[in-house]
């Protein structure tokens, strides 16, 4: 062939080969070429006579000078275009890769946003729906990635405040509080993408695995910060009501089944062949409708009857002290409110940590010897009317040495009736974890003092009038811990926490958010008391009826009432999402199996041929 005929005027391939290169003698000037003039060489041909360029590599000779460029598994033989399609591949795959990520990243800021404003509550739906869509258009691993993505700009995103508070709480510095609370998101974002690789891996396209998958693994995965999806929905209160049975794991499975329905119908709407695509969707869209009709009659009808069955009851006067100071000591800001409070007042409540220090063995707050022997002076901080006080302090034991954070109820004569200490203590910030094994670790902690947790879940009896379920800090975040105390008898639950860390953030109302769910589980009333906020009665229904403004000083009066009836949820817990974890185990089990079956099966198969192999 000759070169200089087919490129056409442009300089010889001989003459830009071996400018600067030796060859052997007797080889043909074009398998000596450098691999970048191969390469030109290739363009050019491929440009004006169409040859492909892939048909120049047979000879054997150019194996040996372009080794990897032959040996890339990526190259197809069947290849029309060459490198020249190739790079214009590649930017259109780096583009729709950045895509997906912004979609993702999206995605997660808008499911962050009913956790900043509550009334977003029902962007949820959609925005589970999308990431239906995005499970459905993933591989597994696409799925894993794409939804811890999700995950992580959630957390970031609606609580943002986290660094600020492990500063203000635990003392840290703040690239450490960073580190620790980037780490903590990373982690919890790992469950949902178990979510996304689950569903994309054993799912097969039905609606239904999105919410079981969901509600199973929000119930198993551990969280410093437990929320849950279906805690966003108190911006439809009949539908929150089914927590009284199923907790909020149900909730968190309706809203993932209906955005997994939405996604559906849209598929449906966008496929050329809808109606052989509309079949599967009605029979996936007609169960979930029989499930939510009867789920909103159920709700409207029973916020009714409990309202009436309220509305019976004999009420109990109580007084809620917010002091609205962020520092030490707030006895004083509490007894100045509490003095000018009327005296028909039958419960005062002081928050958390309101009065400092005592040790186990002080009864009594009306005796000077026993003020003064804890360092204090001798007047009583419990100054105001005759009643009962429930005051948050902490608790000194000497031998053997411990420290708890303790709620204290004080009879109407001063004198200490029982307490409570607080059983689920905050990690990174009254303990460390691992310091039990490793005493080195303590030297990270905030306190100077190894806090110790309590173990009983008893109410604190206020004579007849009423039984008093404890929760401190973020215990009302915790189910388990408030349907201990109402097994136990309790028919009110009362919360003291200092959430003064939290400063101005959105934190002070997402910790109400979370905690009024257990009024719906256990149908009690929630008074929580706090330091600056949010102080408030919450009714068995979930209603804020009370509260008092952020950041102030304040002494919330309020008419409570209590109730002794059990609901479902009280007497068995978490069944339902124990049903739910069941479901999500068997699947995978079940392909193992049926996997394992086949592969049995082959090679019973494969034996019997073999017998009957001649000469075997």
């Amino acid at each position: 062939m000759n070169w200089e005929t087919v490129t056409s005027g442009r300089p010889t391939i001989a003459a830009t080969a071996t400018a600067g290169h030796s060859r052997p003698a007797g080889w043909p000037a074009i398998l000596s070429i450098s691999p970048r003039s191969f390469v030109r060489m290739s363009l050019t041909i491929h440009s004006r006579v169409r040859i492909l360029p892939i048909a120049i590599c047979r000879p054997w000779p150019l194996r040996l000078i372009l080794p990897r460029r032959m040996a890339r598994k990526n190259r197809s033989r069947a290849r029309g275009r060459g490198d020249v399609e190739r790079s214009t591949i590649a930017p259109k795959s780096r583009f729709a890769s950045f895509g997906a990520l912004a979609i993702c990243a999206v995605t997660g800021l808008l499911l962050a946003l009913p956790w900043l404003w509550t009334p977003l509550g029902w962007l949820t739906w959609p925005v589970i729906a999308a990431i239906s869509a995005i499970v459905d258009r993933s591989t597994p691993r696409q799925a894993f990635a794409r939804l811890w993505l999700i995950g992580f700009v959630t957390q970031v995103t609606g609580f943002y405040w986290l660094p600020e508070v492990l500063t203000r709480f635990a003392g840290h510095p703040a690239p450490l509080a960073w580190f620790l609370c980037l780490a903590l998101h990373a982690l919890g974002a790992v469950r949902f993408g178990l979510v996304g690789w689950l569903v994309a891996r054993f799912g097969g396209g039905a609606p239904i695995a999105l919410p079981v998958a969901w509600t199973a693994l929000e119930f198993v995965w551990p969280s410093l910060f437990p929320w849950r999806l279906g805690q966003s929905q108190f911006v439809w209160p009949a539908i929150v009501q089914i927590a009284e049975f199923t907790g909020a794991y149900g909730v968190t499975f309706l809203v993932a089944w209906g955005g997994a329905i939405l996604n559906s119908g849209q598929a449906a709407l966008r496929s050329p062949a809808r109606a052989e695509v509309g079949r599967p969707l009605v029979r996936h869209a007609v169960p979930f409708a029989l499930v939510l009709g009867p789920i909103l009659a159920f709700g409207h009808w029973r916020m009714a009857v409990i309202d009436e069955d309220h509305a019976r009851r004999d009420a109990i006067r109580v007084a809620l002290i917010q002091p609205g100071n962020r520092g030490f000591p707030r006895a004083a800001a509490c007894g100045e409110l509490s003095r000018a409070l009327p005296a028909d007042v039958d419960l005062i409540i002081w928050p958390e940590t309101a009065v400092g220090p005592l040790s186990i063995g002080f009864t009594d707050f009306g005796s000077p010897a026993q003020l003064e022997a804890e360092g204090r002076p001798p007047q009583s901080p419990l100054t105001g009317p005759r009643c009962y006080w429930l005051v948050g302090a902490d608790s000194v034991q000497r031998d053997p040495e411990a420290y708890y954070n303790s709620a204290i109820l004080v009879g109407p004569d001063q004198r200490v009736l029982s307490r409570y200490h607080k059983r689920m203590l905050i990690p990174f910030g009254e303990y460390i974890p691992g310091e039990h094994w490793f005493p080195s670790l303590r030297r990270f902690s905030p306190w100077e003092v190894a806090f110790s947790s309590g173990s009983s879940a008893e109410p604190l009896v206020m004579g007849e009038r009423a039984k008093l379920g404890i929760c401190i800090c973020y215990e009302d975040l915790l189910p388990d811990l408030a349907r201990e105390s109402v097994a136990n008898g309790a028919n009110l639950l009362v919360n003291l926490t200092n959430d003064a860390w939290f400063g101005d953030s959105h934190a002070l109302m997402q910790h109400q958010q979370l905690a009024a769910f257990r009024t719906i589980e256990n149908r009690r009333t929630l008074i929580r008391c706090t330091t600056t906020g949010s102080t408030s009665v919450i009714a068995p229904t979930g209603r804020v009826e009370r509260q008092a403004p952020v950041n102030q000083p304040a002494a919330l009066i309020c008419d409570v009432k209590t109730c002794d009836r059990a609901t479902f949820y009280t007497r068995f817990g978490d069944v339902f999402a124990w049903g739910c974890l069941l479901i999500l185990l068997a699947r995978p089990a079940s392909a193992l199996l049926r996997g394992r079956s086949a592969g049995n099966r082959s090679r019973e198969a494969g034996s019997r041929l073999d017998s009957r192999t001649p000469g075997s």
